[in-house]
């Protein structure tokens, strides 16, 4: 059985969940460094408890086609699936893509692009 997985004996501790947290961390600096040396634009990345890693394109100054620019180079970088973008409301375009198991951890990256930017 994964480490990751939930013991059919009960539900995850806090431990299991610290340990999940841990995994993700270091692959984050695994990605940060790689992201160094490839030159890939910074996303804001959010750690989650379950083996989890959500990066988002949060650039201020970037324009859509520059937060485009930065989903397409990441998503490229990690071969990660794309979902279908989706139109919201005011002429927001949400972009996201994801990994299953990158070195045994979820990853998904994701960018809202705003008509005007």
């Amino acid at each position: 059985m994964s480490n990751d997985t939930p013991s059919l004996l009960g539900p995850a501790t806090e431990q299991d969940m610290t340990r999940w947290q841990l995994k993700g961390a270091k692959v984050l600096v695994e990605l940060l460094t790689h992201a160094f040396h490839e030159k890939l634009p910074s996303l804001d990345w959010r750690l989650g408890t379950g083996s989890s890693l959500y990066g988002t394109v949060q650039q201020p100054t970037f324009d859509s086609k520059e937060k485009r620019s930065a989903f397409d180079r990441w998503t490229s970088y990690l071969d990660a699936v794309r979902w279908p973008e989706h139109a919201g409301p005011g002429g927001r375009a949400r972009l996201r893509a994801k990994i299953d198991d990158y070195h045994g951890v979820h990853i998904t990256i994701a960018a809202d692009l705003y008509d005007g930017e």
